[in-house]
Protein backbone atom coordinates (compact mmCIF):
# COMPACT_ATOMS: atom_id res chain seq x y z
CA UNK A 1 0.00 0.00 0.00
CA UNK A 2 1.18 3.56 -0.77
CA UNK A 3 -0.49 6.36 0.87
CA UNK A 4 0.30 9.09 -1.93
CA UNK A 5 -0.41 7.50 -5.07
CA UNK A 6 -1.79 4.45 -6.89
CA UNK A 7 -4.41 2.27 -4.76
CA UNK A 8 -3.81 3.82 -0.96
CA UNK A 9 -5.17 7.03 -2.58
CA UNK A 10 -7.97 5.31 -4.15
CA UNK A 11 -9.16 3.73 -0.61
CA UNK A 12 -8.09 7.17 1.02
CA UNK A 13 -10.67 8.74 -1.33
CA UNK A 14 -13.17 6.01 -0.39
CA UNK A 15 -12.64 6.37 3.01
CA UNK A 16 -13.36 10.41 3.25
CA UNK A 17 -16.69 9.89 1.61
CA UNK A 18 -17.71 7.29 3.94
CA UNK A 19 -16.33 9.82 6.70
CA UNK A 20 -17.54 13.26 5.07
CA UNK A 21 -20.22 14.52 7.59
CA UNK A 22 -17.52 13.46 11.16
CA UNK A 23 -14.65 15.27 8.35
CA UNK A 24 -16.72 18.25 7.94
CA UNK A 25 -18.03 18.82 12.02
CA UNK A 26 -14.22 18.42 12.70
CA UNK A 27 -12.73 20.60 10.58
CA UNK A 28 -15.33 23.42 11.51
CA UNK A 29 -14.32 23.12 15.33
CA UNK A 30 -11.05 23.87 14.11
CA UNK A 31 -12.20 27.28 14.59
CA UNK A 32 -12.45 27.30 18.26
CA UNK A 33 -8.93 26.48 18.72
CA UNK A 34 -6.78 29.37 19.21
CA UNK A 35 -3.68 29.80 16.95
CA UNK A 36 -0.91 27.62 17.98
CA UNK A 37 1.79 28.59 20.16
CA UNK A 38 4.07 25.83 18.10
CA UNK A 39 4.00 25.37 14.38
CA UNK A 40 4.99 21.79 13.07
CA UNK A 41 6.16 23.24 9.28
CA UNK A 42 4.94 20.97 6.63
CA UNK A 43 8.18 20.30 5.05
CA UNK A 44 9.88 19.26 8.04
CA UNK A 45 7.06 17.40 10.17
CA UNK A 46 8.45 17.82 13.34
CA UNK A 47 8.74 20.77 15.85
CA UNK A 48 10.76 20.25 19.20
CA UNK A 49 10.52 22.11 22.49
CA UNK A 50 11.65 22.58 26.10
CA UNK A 51 10.12 21.34 28.96
CA UNK A 52 9.16 25.03 30.36
CA UNK A 53 7.02 25.57 27.55
CA UNK A 54 3.99 23.14 28.42
CA UNK A 55 1.83 23.14 31.05
CA UNK A 56 1.43 19.49 32.64
CA UNK A 57 4.40 18.31 31.52
CA UNK A 58 5.84 17.38 35.09
CA UNK A 59 2.67 15.77 36.15
CA UNK A 60 3.18 13.51 32.68
CA UNK A 61 6.48 12.50 33.60
CA UNK A 62 5.59 11.58 37.23
CA UNK A 63 3.25 9.32 36.31
CA UNK A 64 5.05 7.80 33.48
CA UNK A 65 7.73 6.59 36.36
CA UNK A 66 5.12 5.34 38.34
CA UNK A 67 3.69 2.84 35.27
CA UNK A 68 7.59 1.79 34.62
CA UNK A 69 8.12 1.09 38.17
CA UNK A 70 4.69 -1.25 38.58
CA UNK A 71 3.07 -1.89 35.44
CA UNK A 72 5.65 -2.33 32.61
CA UNK A 73 5.94 -5.82 31.30
CA UNK A 74 9.24 -7.58 29.16
CA UNK A 75 8.53 -7.71 25.79
CA UNK A 76 10.22 -11.18 24.72
CA UNK A 77 9.15 -10.35 20.53
CA UNK A 78 10.84 -7.35 20.89
CA UNK A 79 13.09 -6.86 23.84
CA UNK A 80 14.68 -3.50 22.50
CA UNK A 81 11.30 -1.93 22.93
CA UNK A 82 9.03 -2.57 25.76
CA UNK A 83 5.48 -0.38 24.42
CA UNK A 84 2.72 -0.33 27.18
CA UNK A 85 -0.67 1.25 25.75
CA UNK A 86 -2.16 3.14 28.40
CA UNK A 87 -5.93 2.69 28.35
CA UNK A 88 -8.00 2.93 30.97
CA UNK A 89 -7.97 6.78 32.01
CA UNK A 90 -9.98 8.85 34.20
CA UNK A 91 -10.90 12.51 33.53
CA UNK A 92 -8.48 13.82 36.13
CA UNK A 93 -5.59 11.73 34.49
CA UNK A 94 -2.25 13.84 33.93
CA UNK A 95 -1.86 12.14 31.01
CA UNK A 96 -5.24 12.84 29.40
CA UNK A 97 -5.11 16.87 30.93
CA UNK A 98 -1.62 17.42 28.63
CA UNK A 99 -3.28 14.73 25.76
CA UNK A 100 -6.42 17.52 25.71
CA UNK A 101 -4.61 20.96 26.54
CA UNK A 102 -5.09 23.55 23.90
CA UNK A 103 -1.08 23.81 23.85
CA UNK A 104 -0.97 20.23 22.54
CA UNK A 105 -3.94 20.20 20.28
CA UNK A 106 -4.07 23.13 18.64
CA UNK A 107 -0.78 22.58 16.65
CA UNK A 108 -1.69 18.91 16.01
CA UNK A 109 -4.92 20.50 14.80
CA UNK A 110 -3.33 22.75 12.91
CA UNK A 111 -0.92 20.63 11.24
CA UNK A 112 -3.57 17.95 10.31
CA UNK A 113 -5.93 20.44 8.95
CA UNK A 114 -8.91 18.63 11.64
CA UNK A 115 -9.46 17.99 15.11
CA UNK A 116 -8.05 14.99 15.79
CA UNK A 117 -8.78 11.95 17.93
CA UNK A 118 -6.53 10.94 20.41
CA UNK A 119 -5.96 7.10 19.68
CA UNK A 120 -3.91 5.55 21.90
CA UNK A 121 -1.16 6.67 24.90
CA UNK A 122 1.71 4.37 25.25
CA UNK A 123 4.82 4.20 27.64
CA UNK A 124 8.10 3.11 25.55
CA UNK A 125 11.22 1.48 27.41
CA UNK A 126 14.16 0.95 25.43
CA UNK A 127 16.14 -1.32 27.21
CA UNK A 128 20.15 -2.05 26.06
CA UNK A 129 20.41 -5.39 24.96
CA UNK A 130 23.04 -7.83 23.96
CA UNK A 131 24.69 -6.73 19.97
CA UNK A 132 22.13 -8.04 17.51
CA UNK A 133 21.35 -6.66 14.27
CA UNK A 134 19.41 -4.02 13.75
CA UNK A 135 15.41 -5.21 13.27
CA UNK A 136 12.20 -3.84 13.42
CA UNK A 137 11.38 0.11 14.75
CA UNK A 138 15.32 0.22 14.94
CA UNK A 139 15.30 0.34 10.88
CA UNK A 140 14.06 3.80 9.00
CA UNK A 141 10.04 3.17 8.34
CA UNK A 142 7.15 5.19 8.08
CA UNK A 143 4.37 4.53 9.54
CA UNK A 144 1.10 3.68 7.84
CA UNK A 145 -2.11 4.17 10.10
CA UNK A 146 -2.77 7.50 8.08
CA UNK A 147 -1.89 9.53 5.31
CA UNK A 148 -0.88 12.18 8.09
CA UNK A 149 -0.61 11.65 11.51
CA UNK A 150 0.84 13.25 15.05
CA UNK A 151 2.71 11.34 17.32
CA UNK A 152 3.81 13.56 20.41
CA UNK A 153 6.44 12.37 22.76
CA UNK A 154 7.37 13.70 26.35
CA UNK A 155 10.74 12.18 27.43
CA UNK A 156 10.45 11.03 31.10
CA UNK A 157 14.18 10.19 31.20
CA UNK A 158 17.16 12.37 30.38
CA UNK A 159 17.90 11.30 26.15
CA UNK A 160 21.13 11.47 24.64
CA UNK A 161 22.99 9.92 21.42
CA UNK A 162 23.65 6.99 23.24
CA UNK A 163 19.62 6.28 24.24
CA UNK A 164 18.81 5.36 21.34
CA UNK A 165 16.68 8.80 20.45
CA UNK A 166 14.27 8.60 17.97
CA UNK A 167 15.43 9.70 14.74
CA UNK A 168 13.84 11.31 11.87
CA UNK A 169 14.68 12.20 8.39
CA UNK A 170 12.30 15.42 7.44
CA UNK A 171 9.29 15.26 5.73
CA UNK A 172 10.21 16.82 2.40
CA UNK A 173 13.68 14.09 2.14
CA UNK A 174 11.36 11.57 3.52
CA UNK A 175 9.19 11.71 0.11
CA UNK A 176 12.34 11.96 -2.02
CA UNK A 177 13.80 8.62 -0.37
CA UNK A 178 10.63 6.91 -0.52
CA UNK A 179 9.95 7.50 -4.56
CA UNK A 180 13.49 6.78 -5.28
CA UNK A 181 12.93 3.57 -2.90
CA UNK A 182 9.76 2.91 -4.80
CA UNK A 183 8.45 2.43 -1.00
CA UNK A 184 5.83 0.18 -0.07
CA UNK A 185 3.66 -0.24 3.32
CA UNK A 186 3.48 -3.28 4.55
CA UNK A 187 5.99 -6.72 3.80
CA UNK A 188 9.90 -6.81 3.21
CA UNK A 189 9.92 -3.40 2.07
CA UNK A 190 8.66 -1.57 4.94
CA UNK A 191 12.01 -1.41 6.82
CA UNK A 192 14.82 0.31 4.77
CA UNK A 193 18.28 -0.18 5.41
CA UNK A 194 21.02 2.83 6.53
CA UNK A 195 22.52 2.97 3.08
CA UNK A 196 19.14 2.89 1.50
CA UNK A 197 18.46 6.49 3.30
CA UNK A 198 21.66 8.34 4.53
CA UNK A 199 23.40 8.48 0.94
CA UNK A 200 20.11 10.08 -0.30
CA UNK A 201 19.36 12.86 2.46
CA UNK A 202 21.66 15.51 4.13
CA UNK A 203 23.00 15.84 7.17
CA UNK A 204 20.39 19.13 8.00
CA UNK A 205 17.60 16.55 7.25
CA UNK A 206 18.07 14.11 9.58
CA UNK A 207 17.51 14.86 13.54
CA UNK A 208 18.42 12.85 16.80
CA UNK A 209 15.87 14.25 19.32
CA UNK A 210 17.39 14.09 22.31
CA UNK A 211 16.96 16.43 25.12
CA UNK A 212 16.24 16.63 28.85
CA UNK A 213 13.60 15.15 30.72
CA UNK A 214 10.26 17.38 30.12
CA UNK A 215 11.50 17.78 26.39
CA UNK A 216 8.49 17.33 24.12
CA UNK A 217 8.43 16.34 20.24
CA UNK A 218 5.81 16.63 17.86
CA UNK A 219 6.04 14.57 14.39
CA UNK A 220 4.15 13.37 11.89
CA UNK A 221 5.81 9.97 11.52
CA UNK A 222 3.35 8.81 8.61
CA UNK A 223 5.42 11.59 6.66
CA UNK A 224 8.72 11.35 8.17
CA UNK A 225 11.05 8.08 8.15
CA UNK A 226 12.02 7.28 11.06
CA UNK A 227 13.97 4.81 13.79
CA UNK A 228 14.50 4.85 17.33
CA UNK A 229 15.90 2.18 20.16
CA UNK A 230 19.46 1.65 18.82
CA UNK A 231 20.78 1.68 22.45
CA UNK A 232 24.43 2.18 22.95
CA UNK A 233 26.35 -0.40 25.21
CA UNK A 234 26.12 0.59 28.87
CA UNK A 235 23.75 3.39 28.35
CA UNK A 236 20.82 3.92 30.30
CA UNK A 237 17.30 2.72 29.46
CA UNK A 238 15.22 5.66 27.24
CA UNK A 239 11.79 6.44 28.95
CA UNK A 240 9.45 8.23 26.82
CA UNK A 241 5.35 8.43 26.47
CA UNK A 242 3.44 8.57 23.08
CA UNK A 243 0.25 10.31 22.12
CA UNK A 244 -0.65 9.39 19.23
CA UNK A 245 -3.65 11.64 17.08
CA UNK A 246 -5.40 10.24 14.01
CA UNK A 247 -7.43 11.81 11.98
CA UNK A 248 -11.49 10.22 11.14
CA UNK A 249 -9.94 9.31 7.62
CA UNK A 250 -7.10 6.90 8.93
CA UNK A 251 -6.90 3.71 7.52
CA UNK A 252 -6.11 1.89 11.22
CA UNK A 253 -9.47 3.55 12.67
CA UNK A 254 -11.15 1.76 9.60
CA UNK A 255 -9.66 -1.65 10.67
CA UNK A 256 -10.27 -1.65 14.47
CA UNK A 257 -13.56 0.63 14.30
CA UNK A 258 -14.62 1.45 17.99
CA UNK A 259 -11.72 -0.22 19.45
CA UNK A 260 -9.31 2.24 17.67
CA UNK A 261 -11.04 5.06 19.97
CA UNK A 262 -10.75 3.78 23.97
CA UNK A 263 -11.15 7.28 24.99
CA UNK A 264 -14.39 7.96 23.82
CA UNK A 265 -16.49 6.87 26.91
CA UNK A 266 -13.53 8.97 29.21
CA UNK A 267 -16.15 11.05 31.76
CA UNK A 268 -15.65 14.07 33.21
CA UNK A 269 -15.77 18.10 32.42
CA UNK A 270 -14.78 18.31 28.96
CA UNK A 271 -15.01 21.59 26.32
CA UNK A 272 -17.10 20.34 23.02
CA UNK A 273 -13.56 20.14 21.54
CA UNK A 274 -11.59 17.73 23.75
CA UNK A 275 -14.58 15.62 23.52
CA UNK A 276 -13.93 15.27 19.82
CA UNK A 277 -10.56 14.78 20.79
CA UNK A 278 -11.38 11.75 22.86
CA UNK A 279 -13.20 10.51 20.13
Amino acid sequence: LRHSHGIGAHVARWIDRARRSELRIRRSALSNLAAPQHEIPTSVGHYSCGPQQLDHVAAVVDAVRRIRDTELPANDEKPYLVDYPVVTQTGDSPLLRFALSEQVVAPVAHYLGIVPILTMITVLASPHVPAAPLAGSQLFHSDWEDRRQVKVFVHCSVVRAENGPLTAVTAKASEQVKRAADYHYGGTGFRLSDDRVIPRVGAQDVTAFVGPVGAVTFIDTSSCLHFGSRMQPGAAERLVVQFQYLTPSAFDLQLKGSTGRPFAGVTGNFSPTQRLVLG
